[in-house]
């Protein structure tokens, strides 16, 4: 094959406008090796798996001259931006196929890609608003309800977890929808009570329909389209060391300007609080600590708090990234020696 390009697997490198937090290839990196899928949605949009797998695919097809549709197709398919089309058609003009190398963190991504995508439901926007507003009617009800302590405690909850929640809400509302439409309601008798046989039957198709979701059930991934996939995970032989490398990120992230790019972004608009960008680590800590009670530019306690904060988020995302892909059988573990110069790390 014809050397070889990278495809992004970040979730918040795919957006444009955030620079220093999404811990993007430099200007030097990108002429050294072509990067795709890295700025291909503005700020204010959605790139959600199920775009990005499509996306990812396509260029994998490209690159690997393996799309049976034919080149027209690959090219005319519907993609979330112009950027994606215009790779496929360079991609097209080389004379040979080219390595495509998956690089990135983003574990929903790579699981999808790699295994294919789960068969769950797309909700409906009635759907997705009924979940908004049943989380926030739950954190007001409760709140008021259980008073200061449970106020103060789930306060402490990260917008990625009321997300979660949400998701979860979505699932149930559209398995319950899809069971509802497709059970014979005239045939029921409408006189039985709530203990029937009916609604207990409806009760159990919509707890196999959420129970579906969550067993693992993939399709169309590579290797279901004929892939030679081969997988790596490159892990730190030292998790001390390990640790010191990612206080050290976080650090030069804040030398960089990380808190001025986020207050810039802010600003303008593209860092919106419902946003991809706004949620990762290091964007969400620095956005906590600029809407600060009674800020002071020399109060160290505070700066103090928000690096805790920030390196605490990393760290624990990364160990997080270690035991998904350990529990996933198609990864081998490469040992990487933090000692050496980045050259020399992986022998």
């Amino acid at each position: 094959m014809n050397g070889g390009r990278i495809i992004s697997a970040d979730s918040v490198q795919a957006y444009r406008g955030v620079q220093i937090g999404a811990n993007k290839p430099t200007a030097e990196e990108l002429e050294q090796t072509v990067h795709y899928l890295v700025n291909v949605v503005e700020a204010t949009g959605h790139y959600t798996a199920a775009e990005w797998m499509r996306d990812a695919t396509a260029l994998i097809q490209a690159c690997t001259r393996s799309n049976s549709g034919g080149d027209d197709e690959l090219v005319e398919r519907e993609m979330v931006s112009q950027s994606v089309r215009s790779d496929l058609s360079r991609l097209l003009q080389e004379e040979k196929p080219i390595q495509p190398v998956v690089v990135g963190g983003t574990m929903m991504y790579v699981q999808w890609l790699v295994h294919g995508k789960p068969d769950a439901p797309r909700p409906s926007d009635e759907i997705v608003q009924k979940s908004l507003e049943d989380v926030s009617k739950m954190y007001i009800n409760y709140s008021d309800m259980y008073g200061d302590t449970f106020r103060n405690r789930i306060a402490k909850l990260g917008k990625n977890d009321w997300y979660r929640l949400r998701r979860t809400l979505e699932v149930v509302y559209s398995a319950t929808e899809v069971v509802e439409k497709s059970t014979d309601v005239a045939s029921m008798d409408s006189t039985a009570s709530m203990d029937s046989t009916d609604d207990k039957k409806r009760k159990r198709l919509v707890d196999q329909a959420i129970e579906s979701v969550y067993k693992g059930r993939r399709y169309n991934g590579l290797e279901d389209q004929g892939y030679d996939v081969r997988c790596f995970f490159l892990c730190p032989h030292d998790r001390m060391m390990h640790t010191q490398v990612v206080d050290e990120r976080c650090e030069d992230m804040l030398i960089k300007g990380l808190i001025t790019e986020t207050a810039q972004l802010s600003f303008s608009g593209e860092l919106p609080d419902d946003g991809q960008t706004a949620r990762a680590i290091g964007y969400r800590q620095t956005l906590d600590y600029l809407r600060r009670k009674d800020p002071n530019p020399l109060d160290d306690k505070s700066f103090s708090e928000f690096l805790d904060k920030f390196r605490t988020a990393t760290r624990q995302y990364a160990k997080k990234q270690m035991q998904w892909f350990r529990r996933d059988g198609k990864f081998m573990f490469i040992p990487v020696d933090l000692t050496q110069s980045s050259n020399n790390r992986i022998t």
